[in-house]
C-alpha cells in the first residue's frame, strides 16, 4: 500500500479525537454492540463499522447479540496481526467521546379539574349510541326536520335547517338521515346530563348548550369538497356551449360529517369522520370536551374577578398614597407661609422702629402729631396681630388644613415616627 494510501487510512477525522489500539477499539466492538460504542465517540455504527473494516478489525456478524443474549454458543473472531509494512494502521483515531445529552421526558399532563374528571367517569359508564330516530323524535330534531330547505352553493344542493326552532344543522340529501340520528341521540344524551339545549335566533343562528351556566353552541354539516372547474375554450363560443357567467369552482359532498363546538368564534373543536371512528363513535369526547371548555370559561372569569378585586386595592392604595402626599405637601406650604409672615412681621417692626428714630429726630423732644402717634400705634397691633409667634399655642391647628369644600371628618395630626 502506497503512502498516501496509508496517509488517507490514518487520517483523523475533522474533530479533535484521541487514539485507540487496535485491540483497545477490538475489546470495545466486542464488548459491546457497534451502536453503543459508535454513539460513545458521536459516530454512526456504519461510520464505526468501516473504520474498523479499515484497520482490519473484525465485528461482530448479524444476530451475534441476539444468540449471546438467548443463551446460544457465539464464536468470537481473533484479531488479525498487521502486516510489517501496515504498522501505521495499529492506532486508530476516533473522536473524543461526548457526552450524551438524552432528550427530557415531557411531564405528564395536569390532572382534569374535577368537573372534567367526574364528566370523564360517567362517559366511560354511559356510552352513547345512535340508534334510528324514533316515531316522536325529540321536538328539537322535529323541528329540525321540518325545517329543512334546500340551498344550492356553487351547483350542489344543501339541505339546511332554517326554522326558528330548528338545530344548525347543513348536509346533504344522503347524509341527512344519519345527521337527524345523531342530534337525535345528542338530545337525548344532553337531557341525561342535565345540559339544556336550544336554538339561538338572529344574525348569528346556532344551536346553543348550555353546560354549568355557560352556554356553548354547536353544529354538525358535511365537508364538501371544492374543485375548480375547467377553463372554456375559445372554440366553446363558436359551438354555442360557451357560458359568459359561471362559477370557477364546483363542490363535492364527501359524506364526511363535521360536529363542531365552540364557545368563543375564535376557538373552535372538532370531530370529524375518519378510517377508524367516525361522529357517532366520538359523542362521548363531545360531551367531554363541552364540560371542559365551561370548565375553563368559569375558571377564566373567577381570575378575572380576582384580578378585579386586586386591581381596585391598588387603586384604593395609589388613591391613600396621593391623598398623604397632597397633604404632606400643603402641609409644608402652609409651614412656609408662616415662615413667610414672621419674615414679613420682621421688616414691618424694623420699618415702624426707623420711623418713630426719624420721627423723634424732626420733633426734636417735641410730641408727635396725635395722627402719627395713632398711626404707629396701628402699625405695631397690625404687626403684633400677623406674628405667628404671638399664637405660638396654636400651632400646629388642631386638624389637617383641607379644601372649604370638603366635607369629611378633620383628620388630625399623625404622632410623630
Amino acid at each position: 500500500m502506497s503512502n498516501e494510501t496509508e496517509g488517507k487510512l490514518t487520517n483523523p477525522s475533522k474533530q479533535e479525537g484521541r487514539g485507540l489500539t487496535r485491540k483497545e477499539l477490538y475489546d470495545l466492538v466486542w464488548t459491546e454492540p457497534v451502536q453503543t460504542v459508535a454513539g460513545r465517540f458521536a459516530m454512526s455504527d456504519r461510520g464505526l463499522a468501516k473504520l474498523c473494516e479499515r484497520h482490519a478489525i473484525p465485528v461482530p456478524g448479524r444476530g451475534y447479540w441476539r444468540r449471546k443474549e438467548t443463551g446460544h454458543p457465539v464464536r468470537r473472531l481473533p484479531l488479525p496481526n498487521l502486516h510489517p509494512r501496515h504498522q501505521a494502521l495499529a492506532t486508530v483515531q476516533v473522536p473524543e467521546a461526548q457526552v450524551v445529552v438524552r432528550p427530557i421526558a415531557k411531564p405528564e399532563p395536569p390532572p382534569d379539574p374535577p368537573r372534567v374528571a367526574a364528566q370523564r367517569a360517567f362517559e366511560a359508564a354511559n356510552p352513547i349510541v345512535v340508534g334510528d330516530l324514533p316515531d316522536r323524535p325529540h321536538p328539537l330534531v322535529r323541528a329540525t326536520r321540518s325545517g329543512l330547505r334546500k340551498l344550492k352553493q356553487g351547483g350542489l344542493e344543501r339541505l339546511r335547517a332554517i326554522g326558528d326552532t330548528s338545530l344548525d344543522l347543513n348536509v346533504t340529501a344522503a347524509t341527512c338521515d344519519r345527521g337527524l340520528r345523531i342530534l337525535e341521540a345528542m338530545c337525548r344524551a344532553f337531557k341525561e346530563r342535565g345540559f339544556p339545549v336550544s336554538a339561538r335566533q338572529g344574525d348569528h343562528r346556532n344551536s346553543q348548550l348550555e353546560v354549568h351556566d355557560v352556554k356553548i353552541a354547536f353544529s354538525l354539516e358535511e365537508r364538501v369538497r371544492q374543485q375548480e372547474r375547467p377553463k372554456t375554450k375559445p372554440t366553446d363560443r363558436l359551438l354555442g356551449s360557451y357560458i359568459p357567467f359561471q362559477d370557477r369552482y364546483e363542490y363535492i359532498p364527501t359524506g364526511e360529517l363535521v360536529l363542531k363546538a365552540w364557545h368563543n368564534p375564535g376557538s373552535k373543536s372538532k370531530w370529524s369522520d375518519g378510517k377508524r371512528q367516525r361522529v357517532e363513535d366520538k359523542l362521548n369526547d363531545f360531551m367531554i370536551t363541552v364540560v371542559s371548555i365551561a370548565d375553563s370559561e368559569l375558571r377564566w372569569q373567577e381570575e378575572r374577578v380576582i384580578r378585579e378585586r386586586q386591581r381596585q386595592e391598588e387603586e384604593l392604595l395609589r388613591w391613600e398614597r396621593e391623598r398623604r402626599q397632597a397633604e404632606e405637601k400643603n402641609r409644608g406650604k402652609d409651614l412656609a407661609q408662616l415662615a413667610g409672615r414672621w419674615r414679613e412681621v420682621g421688616l414691618l417692626r424694623e420699618f415702624i422702629d426707623a420711623v418713630r428714630a426719624q420721627l423723634d429726630r424732626l420733633a426734636d423732644g417735641r410730641v408727635p402729631d396725635s395722627q402719627t402717634h395713632r398711626w404707629l400705634q396701628w402699625a405695631v397691633a397690625h404687626a403684633d396681630q400677623l406674628d405667628p409667634l404671638n399664637q405660638v399655642d396654636q400651632l400646629p391647628p388642631p386638624y389637617l388644613p383641607r379644601a372649604p369644600w370638603d366635607a369629611s371628618p378633620p383628620s388630625e395630626w399623625p404622632p410623630l415616627d
